[in-house]
């Protein structure tokens, strides 16, 4: 029997599959930064050089950014804010408003549940309040919405994925990729945004403490589909198999194969499926299939290594060899099988195509 601290997530609806969950923990996206690797040395010259006399966190938790900014902050005020009356915080629902204090800067971990997660957590009951009144489909981006409305400078520790969000807030002056785990709850890959309102430059992209290059540069190396070719996905008799996400043995990376190397049982394809598939281009021969797979992974190689991956969504933490997974997402996809035709299957009256880099 489920208590109301507790909730049913979906794991498999198919299959009849649910796991019960920490309600309270869920809905709040309370996941405590137990470790200090988010703080890399550009980050820290980014809180210093704002001179605060304060330094706010509005979702403090237990807290940890604090303890890790001890060094840095010295006797300066520290002034936290929290929801879950268990702690020692002044009690504030930061996701509605955040109190304002002169001469601050706001560093923080927000809560983290997309939309989606919290129907399928059994916890949309909690919290769809939140993103109807925001517009918003991720806590930690009503989070961001509101700290940044009440506070010039801030650093937040959010998931990666807002590289690749649809979502840009204006004065963002870096995002940093965190590499190493810094939760014990959770596995989600984090990225550290440092905002300052006054700042109207492109974002810089780090991963860990390495500058590799300018948010619009990366961007550019995003192919977009044309869909002049008929391409279907999700088809259980597709001559193409597409493993769109890195494994856990890093020698078994994104690719696309021809559907008798993937041997993925046909019956879990399902119109929903995201990660592994089976593919098919109408009007191409089943011998041109081979060519089309290999010019395709030749274009997703050559896009890996020019945009460090960025544009790749991340998938739940790292290979074994310690790099971050990632996803491609099948608007890319169909991009590269796209090309890959176009380049290998030439039509009539069609011009060569130009190389991509």
């Amino acid at each position: 029997m489920l208590s109301n601290t507790t909730s049913l997530m979906k794991v498999s609806v198919e299959r009849g599959k649910y796991k019960v969950c920490d309600a309270k923990k869920v809905a709040g996206g309370q996941y405590h930064t137990k470790r200090q690797q988010w703080l890399k040395q550009h980050i820290a010259e980014f809180i210093q050089q704002a001179n605060a006399q304060h330094y706010v966190d509005p979702f403090a938790g237990h807290g940890d950014l604090f303890r890790t900014l001890l060094h840095l902050i010295g006797e300066k005020s520290t002034i936290g804010y929290d929801l879950d009356p268990t702690l020692h915080w002044p009690i504030n629902n930061s996701l509605i408003e955040i109190p304002k204090h002169p001469n601050s800067i706001l560093v923080t971990n927000p809560p983290y549940l997309a939309k989606h997660s919290a129907k399928r957590k059994g916890v949309e009951h909690s919290v769809c309040d939140y993103y109807n009144d925001s517009g918003f489909d991720d806590l930690y981006l009503i989070a961001m919405s509101k700290c940044i409305k009440s506070y010039d400078k801030c650093v937040f520790i959010v998931p990666e994925t807002y590289v690749n969000s649809n979502t840009r807030f204006d004065g963002i002056v870096s995002i940093t990729i965190i590499l190493e785990s810094i939760f014990d709850d959770t596995d989600t890959p984090v990225c550290v945004v440092c905002y300052d309102k006054s700042f109207l430059g492109d974002v810089q992209i780090f991963i860990g403490d390495h500058l590799i290059g300018r948010m619009a540069h990366l961007n550019s190396f995003r192919l977009r589909p044309k869909k002049d070719v008929s391409i279907r996905f999700n088809i259980p008799d597709g001559r193409i198999g597409l493993r769109a996400v890195d494994m856990l043995d890093s020698s078994k990376k994104i690719k696309f194969m021809p559907a008798s190397e993937l041997k993925y049982n046909v019956k879990n394809i399902k119109n929903s499926s995201r990660l592994i598939t089976y593919i098919d281009l109408d009007g191409v021969q089943t011998e041109q299939i081979p060519k089309i797979c290999e010019k395709a992974n030749e274009l997703l190689i050559k896009i890996r290594e020019a945009s460090s991956d960025i544009i790749f969504s991340p998938f739940k933490g790292n290979a074994k060899d310690g790099t971050r997974r990632r996803r491609l997402d099948y608007d890319l996809a169909r991009a590269i099988l796209e090309k890959a035709y176009k380049e290998t299957v030439p039509r009539p009256n069609t011009p060569a195509q130009l190389r991509m880099f």
